[in-house]
C-alpha cells in the first residue's frame, strides 16, 4: 500500500509541473505567435526589409542602427533577391526555458530555396519580447547529416 501511495504522488506531482509548465509556455506562446504570424504576413505582403525592421522593433532594446542589426537586415532583404518570392512558413519545433525564454524554430519556403528561422523571446516578468532573430540555410546539410548510416 506504501508503494502504492509513493507512486501515486510521483504522478500527481509530475502531473501539476507539466501543468504548471503549460500555463508558463502559453503565456510566452500566445505574445510569440503574434509577433511571429505578424511578421511572416508582412514578408507576404510587403517584403523582407520592412519585415524584419518591424519584427526588430517590438523589442525597443535593439536598435536598428546597430552595425550587426544592419547586417542582419542586408542579409535578409538578399533572401528575395537570391531566392525568390516567399511561400509558406512550417514550424519545426518550439522549446521552453521555465518561464523565462521560447525558441521557435520554422523552415521557410521560397521559389529556389528554403531556411531556417529561429526566433527567441524573452519574459521578463512584466512583458515577453522578441529576443533574438537568427536565419540559416544549413538546414538542409544537417538534414543529409542526420540521414546518414554510420558503422559503428
Amino acid at each position: 500500500m506504501r508503494n502504492l501511495l509513493i507512486i501515486f504522488l510521483v504522478v500527481t506531482s509530475t502531473g501539476c509541473i507539466n501543468s504548471s509548465e503549460m500555463k508558463i509556455s502559453k503565456v510566452i506562446n500566445e505574445s510569440a505567435n503574434l509577433v511571429i504570424e505578424n511578421f511572416f504576413n508582412e514578408v507576404r505582403r510587403t517584403g523582407s526589409s520592412t519585415s524584419i525592421k518591424n519584427l526588430l522593433r517590438t523589442n525597443a532594446n535593439i536598435s536598428l542602427s546597430d552595425s550587426s542589426t544592419t547586417d542582419l537586415i542586408k542579409k535578409f532583404d538578399s533572401i528575395n533577391e537570391y531566392s525568390g518570392q516567399y511561400l509558406s512558413h512550417e514550424k519545426m519545433k518550439e522549446r521552453f526555458v521555465g518561464d523565462d525564454i521560447g525558441v521557435y524554430t520554422y523552415m521557410v519556403k521560397y521559389e529556389k530555396k528554403f531556411y531556417r528561422f529561429m526566433f527567441m523571446f524573452y519574459n521578463n516578468g512584466v512583458s515577453v519580447r522578441l529576443y533574438k532573430f537568427l536565419f540559416d540555410d544549413n538546414i538542409d546539410i544537417e538534414l543529409e547529416e542526420s540521414l546518414r548510416f554510420y558503422n559503428n
